[in-house]
């Protein structure tokens, strides 16, 4: 092993190229080089021998120097036995050696890296100047894995922060673990084995001098706790203040300074070893020349970036190289400036600049620009080229795809758009300016989204709560509003963009016009329905054929039978239940064709529901079991209606069951909170769930069982749940199916509870067919002779005095007349429609202008007239809806007559 106490540097013969640095300086230099440099830089012998360690070498190694120089560089180099020892020596004679190797740890780690190798003077011997790179791969994965661990654990000396309260280690790096700085532990303690604080009166302690003075200190130790090597050590030391002032941790970071101590007491560095590590710096140019321009120093990574060997370049100009004439006045300049400066340090400002290659192309280079000057000699000028042609051309294959990405911005068919939450537009492409009929970008930025861009308010709610919830949309469909005024129908996919703190930036998006789509979806609807209406009338009209013939056989029979007072009766009572059913049959027409709006009043679920269990489930093998909660909830409903919806559910049970069997019918108060996967908002509601034991539905079919003309049966119209799904939804209510876990299948109905004060009266308090409040003087308006003479009859049976006209004005004059002689008219029953008269809604508007007391009943057999659904807000005091019986019609003028 090679004594380093005395070791030699051997002078190297003088040349044209050499730099001429005094050997003193330039030991000062190389050991200045050769402890920054960033790459692990390692010295040995031709037997093999570790003789120098560079600082980043001891750090990637997790060896201290004294312990890593002296050993075989076997232990720290694989694969040395095949071309790096003594024995393969005669490869480096030729030149540089290069070969991708790893070194191994002192915990016997991998660590992949790229090594060059070089024969050296040094200590008075030949020796290996290895320089290894850690392959860039490695790097970026620890980077990308951990920033923050990989800038602390990747610094070259031990890194640590102390609380000044206490004296422990708050953040250590693993260099700093590796000397026994762990978190927790003492600092007194890891770096001098104490078990208490420093003495201040004999040693000047770190903590102390910062938390007296507040500034900066440094000091030298020996560490004697932790592997106890001998080694100095510099430990330096930086305030860290509370909001009130005080030091509240020091920074510190510790520099082994052996190296550097026995550096400046023995000179161990040459000037050789200070010209390889130059040479070395991997994709840096650096160019030495003096204050004429002429090239003392050329390494070898200015010959990788233009073109010149050292041989051509040494001792040419610098302007004849690489200095292209539009910069050479500048270069000049610096000539002149470098001539006269006094101090060492930057000569110009650092900056790009493009400098020639030898083939005469340009090279983009960082140029950093420094002068050195020596006492007694001429001042040396360095330049230091960072080679950006890489960077410059990623740079450029960023602005070509820029280029088309905007290219497709521009010239995309579809409209794209950047929007903030607050509607002002960002961005936004040729197309979409034209779809909504602007003349340019500046033009449609003038508008707000929310408040000029959407027809209704109600899509860009309903927008922002999916796209603030979900993150994106897409398919979302909105009606926006053109320049002009029109609508326009459009489809978009977009998303909300989020900062760090993960609020909404702005929402970017794909715009597509579907005007014309949807207008063509409507045409198709359309005709479907028409389809479906077609289909629906066709069996209604069966249905109402055989009822009529039904009703002309009782009334036939009826005549026979005129001396059979019983008979009578009894064939009477059979044709009021058929135009019942007529009634109801034309009413599911409505329904489906129109939406039917349902003339809603106060109810019992539970009676409608045992009402239709006896009629549905008459005379079948499938027997009903109905449940019901207590302290039911009332709802405001068309009896009806809702009785078609639940005769269809418990027909269905029970074809479910051809050979028979139980439904389950229960009814109960349900409360729906937010986020329930049902349709409907959150409240109180009344829930119906009608179950059956059948083989249930096939899954496919679940999602489409409410669709028109759907049926899984072998015959039907597949008409009744699409009907039942409608009335429900005029309701306010949701109707959903599932298949039980055992078998069969549940429909579950919706309806929203009454908020008005529940009538316990009940229906059969209001069943009685007599006047309740003696004789009456009702007015009569209808154009139908038949039925309005029919009417007048049947009330005058019942005691009242009535009088009949065919239209309003008629009813009008004849009111007036009934006020003149001071007996007005208790109450009016009108038509809602007249052909060629005056209606109804028209005459209780002129009435109730003159008289505001007036009480009237609106009367219609259409079913779907909003007056019909909504009767009190055209004026009117009650509603029949035709044909109704005689029950209702006096139930309906006991009750206005009641209400004075």
């Amino acid at each position: 092993m090679v004594d380093r106490k005395k070791e030699t540097i051997r002078p190297r013969p003088k040349s044209p190229a050499d730099l001429r640095i005094d050997p003193r300086n330039a030991q000062v230099a190389f050991t200045t080089l050769f402890n920054s440099v960033s790459d692990t830089a390692l010295i040995y012998g031709g037997d093999g021998i570790i003789l120098a360690v560079n600082p980043a070498g001891e750090a990637l190694l997790e060896w201290d120097v004294d312990k890593l120089t002296g050993r075989h560089i076997k232990e720290v180099l694989g694969n040395s036995e095949d071309h790096i020892l003594c024995s393969g020596r005669d490869k480096l004679t030729k030149g540089d050696f290069e070969v991708e190797s790893y070194l191994v740890s002192s915990s016997g780690g991998r660590i992949d890296v790229e090594a060059r190798l070089k024969l050296v003077e040094f200590g008075g011997g030949s020796c290996v100047l290895l320089i290894a790179r850690v392959k860039r791969e490695r790097e970026i994965i620890a980077w990308q894995s951990d920033p923050l661990r990989h800038t602390i654990d990747s610094l070259a000396y031990p890194f640590a922060v102390i609380d000044v309260n206490d004296y422990s280690i708050v953040v250590a790096n693993s260099g700093g673990k590796a000397m026994g700085l762990d978190q927790g532990a003492k600092c007194y303690g890891a770096l001098y084995n104490r078990d208490k604080p420093c003495d201040t009166k004999k040693t000047k302690c770190l903590v102390e001098t910062i938390r007296q003075t507040g500034r900066p200190f440094a000091c030298e130790y020996t560490q004697r706790a932790v592997k106890p090597d001998g080694n100095r050590y510099k430990i330096y030391g930086y305030p860290v203040f509370d909001p009130d002032g005080n030091v509240a941790q020091i920074i510190s970071y510790i520099l082994n300074v052996t190296s550097q101590r026995r550096a400046e007491e023995s000179l161990l560095e040459s000037e050789e070893c200070f010209r390889n590590l130059m040479d070395y710096l991997p994709g840096v140019s650096i160019q030495g020349y003096s204050t004429d321009g002429t090239v003392r120093y050329w390494n070898k990574a200015s010959q990788e970036v233009y073109g010149y060997t050292a041989g051509e370049a040494i001792g040419r100009n610098l302007a004849e190289l690489i200095i292209p004439a539009s910069i050479l006045p500048l270069f000049k300049k610096g000539l002149k400036i470098g001539k006269k400066a006094t101090e060492s340090g930057e000569l110009m400002p650092s900056g790009e600049l493009a400098l020639k290659h030898k083939d005469g192309s340009d090279v983009p280079v960082y140029s950093i620009h420094t002068v050195v000057c020596l006492e007694g000699k001429e001042n040396l000028m360095f330049c230091i080229d960072v080679d950006l042609s890489e960077r410059k051309r990623i740079e450029e294959q960023l602005r070509v795809s820029e280029e088309r990405l905007r290219t497709l911005f521009e010239n995309a068919p579809v409209g794209l758009y950047r929007s903030t939450p607050e509607g002002e537009v960002l961005m936004s492409n040729p197309a979409m300016i034209k779809m909504l009929g602007y003349e340019s970008f500046e033009d449609l930025k003038k508008i707000n989204i929310i408040s000029d861009g959407y027809e209704e308010g109600s899509s860009r709610r309903e927008f922002l709560d999916l796209i603030e919830k979900q993150g994106e949309v897409d398919g979302f469909r909105s009606t926006w509003l053109k320049k002009n005024g029109d609508v326009l129908e459009i489809e978009e996919i977009s998303r909300a963009i989020r900062g760090p703190d993960g609020r909404t930036k702005y929402y970017e998006g794909i715009v597509r016009d579907i005007t014309l789509k949807s207008q063509l979806e409507k045409e198709l609807i359309k005709a479907s329905k028409l389809e479906s209406i077609g289909l629906l009338a066709g069996g209604i009209a069966h249905d109402f054929n055989n009822l009529l013939a039904a009703l002309v056989i009782n009334l036939w029979s009826a005549k026979r039978c005129r001396d059979d007072p019983e008979e009578v009766k009894r064939l009477i009572e059979d044709s009021e239940r058929i135009t019942k059913r007529a009634k109801d049959l034309t009413g599911q027409l409505l329904t489906f064709s129109k939406g039917g709006a349902p003339v809603k009043k106060q109810t019992s679920i539970t009676a409608i529901v045992t009402d239709t269990i006896s009629l549905s489930l008459g005379g079948s093998n499938t027997r009903c079991e109905l449940r019901v909660s207590e302290d039911l909830w009332t709802v405001e409903a068309d009896e009806g209606q809702l009785g078609q919806v639940f005769s269809n559910l418990l027909i269905n049970a029970g074809q479910a069951m051809p050979e028979g069997g139980i439904v389950m019918v229960e009814i109960k108060n349900q409360r729906v909170g937010q986020g329930r996967a049902v349709s409907v908002s959150p409240g109180d509601y009344v829930r119906v769930s009608v179950q059956d034991a059948g083989h249930g539905i096939p899954e496919k079919s679940l999602s489409r069982i409410f669709d028109p003309y759907f049926t899984t049966k072998q015959t039907g119209s597949g008409l009744g749940l699409t009907t039942a799904y409608s009335i429900v939804k005029k309701h306010g209510g949701d109707i959903s199916v599932e298949n039980n876990d055992v078998k069969g299948a549940t429909f579950h109905v919706l309806l929203p509870a009454s908020k008005k004060k529940n009538n316990r009266a009940g229906r059969k308090a209001e069943a009685a067919i007599e006047p309740q409040s003696g004789m009456l003087k009702i007015l009569v308006m209808d154009d139908e002779q038949f039925y309005r003479n029919s009417l007048k009859r049947i009330l005058a049976e019942m005691g009242h005095l009535v009088s009949a006209v065919a239209e309003g004005r008629q009813a009008i004059e004849l009111y007036d007349e009934a006020v003149d002689s001071g007996r007005e008219f208790d109450i009016v029953i009108m038509d809602l429609t007249i052909p060629g008269g005056m209606g109804g809604v028209q005459t209780i508007a002129a009435l109730r202008q003159r008289y505001p007391q007036v009480r009237a009943i609106v009367s219609s057999g259409y079913y779907d007239d909003p007056v019909m659904a909504d009767y009190a807000s055209y004026g009117f005091s009650g509603v029949l809806a035709k044909p109704f019986s005689i029950e209702n019609l006096v139930r309906e003028i006991n009750r206005i007559a009641r209400e004075e």
